[in-house]
């Protein structure tokens, strides 16, 4: 099981960090040549800036995955620093049951994400300026994006709870 779960697990790391490197990379080329040909060769080509707009929608949906996986959502530790002080079994506890509530937030908003996900598989949606292209694809992304945070959420839960069940420390975070 450990080995199907690494492989699956550094899989889906080299997908986010891919993904995220070219098309960050890509949005900064087509950003700097829209921004050249509109005032060097005063010459608008104006699917690069849908295109543009497009991807940076796609790329917050995989920063959202990108985040849970490396645990960089912000929080509030106030209440465990009172609370579970002197106590780390009970600070793991408490993390696992703020996965735990995560996991439930992002399969909430994953319910609508599936309904817009399907009437975009249905009825195809095409972009205002440019007619010919099809942005459906941004909600069926949507609905990709969503389950990835899940993945990891369920991943780390895993992982945490066998850290606790083992009876070692917390870990350093």
């Amino acid at each position: 099981m450990g080995g199907v779960f690494d492989r699956i697990s550094k899989g889906m790391r080299a997908f986010e960090n891919i993904v995220g490197t070219i098309g960050l990379l890509g949005i900064t080329v087509l950003v700097f040549v829209q921004v050249l040909n509109r005032y060097m060769l005063h010459f608008e080509i104006m699917w690069l800036s849908d295109f543009a707009l497009y991807m940076f929608i796609f790329l917050a949906f995989v920063a959202i995955g990108l985040t849970t996986r490396e645990n960089g959502h912000t929080s509030v530790e106030v209440f465990v620093d009172m609370v579970f002080r002197n106590k780390p079994k009970g600070q793991k506890v408490y993390g696992i049951l703020l996965l735990g509530f995560s996991l439930i937030t992002v399969l909430v908003f994953g319910s609508p994400t599936l309904h817009f996900a399907k009437k975009a598989l249905q009825y195809p949606q095409y972009g205002t300026l440019v007619r010919w292209f099809n942005t459906s694809w941004l909600m069926e992304s949507m609905l990709l994006m969503i389950l990835l945070p899940a993945y990891h959420l369920i991943s780390r839960m895993y992982m945490e709870t066998m850290v606790l069940r083992s009876g070692k420390g917390p870990e350093g975070r």
